[in-house]
């Protein structure tokens, strides 16, 4: 009889093992670059979340490289490793509109004779991505950046990339949430509108007021209107874009304005670019060094961080800035590109000059701290694609319970309520066993 009672009691700790460990394993909601928004709540404001993004983000390859190109990652591999926000810019021509980096043409490949990279195939490599992973969004900032095509810049592009896909594009004039684009382009229109034609149900939201800052001297951060076909503020953008700063200036300017307090009621747009006196790379090994080092909090506002060169760390350090977002890098593997110094000539720049905040709004206040500059790394091209991200889901202002935690309560209850019945079954069976010898 003692043999049956072991036996019992044997089984009882087996399956409390297997429900309290084996089956948690199971639950967990595994995600990746390609989908970590599934993770986000659906009532989240685009505002409020944190997202990584791309300047000039169809410059992988591009006539005169060295001082035109700005990411070394298709559009297909940027979504993939999770980039949600691209500097899309094209130039109207005869059949369509072709993407630049000012009077640089884009192109398909880095072959000699490689055709142009026309928004055609910007536009599909997003459709199909989104078509992959309906969880996601794409925020698809539009701007002329070669010839002078004036309204009829965004009227043409309606036409031959909007109309024929009303169900891939959100072109509302309005902030969504998450939940209502997920599987759609978000249009963010940074160009003039033919206002006899379009109004506020079909020209995007408007970023026509969108501030590009050539300031050499000074930190200016700007804030600027998202208006109403009639001309009515109903949001606003706060931009960085000092693209003319460089070095420790540049970093300044970056990081103070991360260490602010942002609205998560507004489009933050952090661009962490700059080229002046050296090319696109030589800085971004610079400033992605310091960005890699920058003490990143979790669930704090800062909102989009578009960045030249991106890399999957990168990537998955400001997702993880958003509750509930967990990116494990743990089996990632990444190529590196040679290591640099800093204009100074050292690897490892950390002095942090006197500086003077301008902003610059039609209406704000300057950020308020400034983060000590870190050493200068490497620049990674990465060529991974595979992240994984620790599920979960909600996100800005609301409470922080994730899908995670729910499905582990859940577990932990089932498992609870398992062990007292199994171990009352076993109890009961040891009594039975005892009376009847």
């Amino acid at each position: 009889m003692k043999k049956v009672v072991s036996s019992i009691i044997s089984a009882v700790l087996v399956i409390t093992i297997m429900i309290c460990f084996v089956l948690p394993s199971f639950s967990a909601k595994a995600v990746s670059g390609n989908n970590w928004m599934s993770a986000v709540s659906s009532s989240a404001k685009l505002t409020e979340i944190n997202m990584p993004g791309t300047h000039d983000s169809c410059t992988q390859y591009v006539n005169a490289s060295i001082i035109s190109r700005t990411q070394t990652l298709s559009i297909s591999q940027q979504l993939q490793i999770g980039v949600r926000y691209f500097d899309m810019r094209f130039e109207k021509v005869e059949n369509g509109f072709i993407a630049v980096h000012g009077a640089a043409n884009c192109k398909v490949d880095g072959s000699v004779f490689a055709d142009d990279l026309t928004a055609s195939q910007v536009v599909a490599d997003c459709k199909a991505f989104l078509a992959a992973n309906p969880t996601e969004t794409v925020l698809f900032q539009l701007k002329e950046d070669d010839g002078d095509a004036g309204t009829s810049f965004y009227s043409s592009f309606y036409d031959y990339y909007i109309k024929s896909n009303p169900d891939i594009w959100f072109i509302e004039n309005r902030i969504p949430t998450l939940g209502e684009v997920r599987g759609k382009i978000v249009l963010l229109r940074a160009v003039s509108l033919d206002t006899s034609r379009f109004d506020d149900s079909n020209s995007g939201i408007n970023f026509s007021r969108y501030p590009y800052i050539g300031d050499q001297t000074q930190f200016n951060y700007q804030r600027r209107d998202i208006e109403k076909t009639d001309g009515t503020k109903y949001a606003s953008m706060y931009v960085q874009d000092s693209y003319r700063l460089e070095g420790d200036a540049k970093w300044t300017c970056v990081s103070s304005f991360l260490d602010s307090e942002l609205n998560p009621n507004e489009f933050n747009i952090c661009m962490t670019n700059c080229a002046r006196i050296s090319t696109p790379q030589f800085n971004a090994q610079d400033i992605n060094g310091r960005l890699k080092q920058y003490n990143f909090q979790k669930g704090k506002c800062y909102g989009i961080v578009a960045m030249d060169f991106v890399t999957d760390e990168l990537c998955n350090t400001v997702v993880n800035t958003n509750s509930g977002v967990t990116v494990n890098t743990a089996d990632k593997t990444t190529a590196s590109a040679p290591p640099s110094t800093s204009a100074s000539g050292e690897n490892n720049p950390s002095s942090k000059p006197t500086t003077t905040v301008k902003v610059n709004e039609e209406s704000s206040t300057a950020p308020q701290s400034t983060q000590e500059s870190a050493s200068n790394e490497e620049v990674e091209k990465n060529t991974s694609i595979s992240e994984t991200v620790e599920s979960s889901s909600q996100i800005g202002g609301e409470n922080s319970t994730t899908k995670g935690k729910t499905s582990k309560v859940l577990i932990i209850s089932v498992s609870a309520a398992a062990v007292l019945l199994l171990g009352g079954a076993g109890i009961a069976a040891y009594f039975i066993i005892k009376k009847r010898k």
